[in-house]
């Protein structure tokens, strides 16, 4: 399948960038469609605040933390 070809998957369609976001219940769904990349560790409930598709490994930042974490990366990218 070409890389960015659309496939049905449990009546949804997904693409190569969003597959692997459609498979995992452990991504917080609201903070990944603002940008965030937002996978969670589920036995700590930490949370990887880094930019969607961000390229090395995740870094998680404690529940309590998450908010603080994302206006720290706002005001870099701004």
């Amino acid at each position: 399948m070409e890389p960015n070809a659309a496939r049905l998957v449990y009546g949804a369609s997904v693409t190569a960038q969003n597959l692997s976001a459609a498979h995992n219940v452990s991504v917080d769904e609201g903070r990944r469609h603002a940008g965030v990349c937002a996978q969670l560790h589920l036995p700590t409930g930490r949370m990887c605040t880094l930019p969607h598709g961000h390229p090395d490994s995740c870094e998680f930042v404690a529940p309590d933390q998450v908010d603080a974490s994302l206006a720290r990366q706002q005001r870099v990218g701004d």
